[in-house]
């Protein structure tokens, strides 16, 4: 594993490319084989750590990474081919799949990037609105952060790239079942399930075993497995969706009372609902929606 360091290293001091791992499996980073490749675990550039900044962003960053990609690599016809694709931020990345036997083990990541203009305005957009980030600053941290719009080098890099996921798989693919502690197929239902369920009851209460009887799985299994994959818990995943949702409906300009918004998204009452929401954001609903109003005002 130190030659691929040293080729992750190179292509990073040579062409300013950064290279991350996707461990999709969860084996990758757990085995000591691979513990040279630690350092690749995710991007350290100032734009992705202003956007991880915010928890709600934090967390459908990492929806994007951990689930759709995997969702979109695993439903590819073909597996292992490499592919341009989009991240949450508006950052263009190059993927390589790390695939053995037709079950997708993770990914290579090489990037940062610049998309074409407009897909950048409207992840700056998004983010501006559902996050209050600053647009000045993203531009900022943006044009710090990425190193052009096409990967260098022609298709040399690509090729390297490829060889090298091909040896982490074969790597892998050595090792014995039980060291690969890989994450089954159908886990990866359970929490594309798991997800769907939550979303479709944010207003109702949701318990866990009810998430994991709709998964059909055990309560420890969905925890285990949700925590390992989102890097929170189910409980915590909830509260963000649903202060997300809130959010989303308060800055929308239909002026639906406070009352229902609490409702729409779960919460007991409007007391608690508004108790929360300013614990969380350090503004009351209704300040929040003010300021929403006024931004889209602005932008008229």
């Amino acid at each position: 594993m130190e030659h691929i360091v040293n080729i992750f290293q190179y292509l990073n001091e040579t062409y300013g490319i950064q290279i991350i791992i996707k461990d999709f499996s969860r084996c990758i980073f757990k085995n000591q084989y691979f513990s040279a490749l630690s350092g690749f675990e995710s991007h350290s550039n100032c734009f992705c750590s202003y956007i991880k900044s915010n928890s709600f962003a934090q967390m459908h960053c990492v929806e994007c990474s951990n689930i759709k990609l995997y969702n979109k690599i695993a439903s590819n016809e073909n597996l292992w081919q490499p592919f341009w694709g989009v991240c949450y931020g508006g950052v263009k990345e190059y993927v390589v799949p790390i695939v053995i036997n037709h079950t997708v083990y993770g990914a290579l990541i090489a990037g940062e990037f610049a998309c074409d203009a407009e897909r950048k305005q409207s992840s700056f957009a998004r983010l501006e609105q559902k996050y209050g980030f600053d647009p000045g600053r993203l531009e900022l941290l943006y044009a710090k952060s990425v190193s052009g719009r096409f990967m260098p080098g022609g298709k040399a890099i690509p090729s390297i790239l490829q060889l090298c996921a091909n040896h982490i798989a074969e790597a892998l693919d050595s090792l014995s079942d039980s060291e690969k502690n890989t994450f089954p197929k159908n886990t990866r239902i359970i929490l594309n399930s798991a997800i769907t369920y939550i979303s479709a009851h944010l207003k109702t209460k949701i318990l866990i075993k009810d998430i994991a009887a709709y998964c059909h799985c055990s309560e420890s299994t969905l925890s285990h497995y949700f925590r390992e994959s989102m890097g929170i818990s189910i409980g915590q995943y909830i509260i963000l969706k649903r202060l997300s949702k809130a959010k989303r409906i308060l800055a929308d300009r239909s002026g639906i009372p406070i009352a229902e918004v609490a409702e729409k998204c779960g919460f007991g009452s409007t007391e608690y609902f508004s108790n929360f929401f300013k614990q969380n954001t350090g503004i009351s609903p209704a300040e929040y929606r003010r300021q929403c109003q006024l931004k889209s005002n602005e932008n008229r």
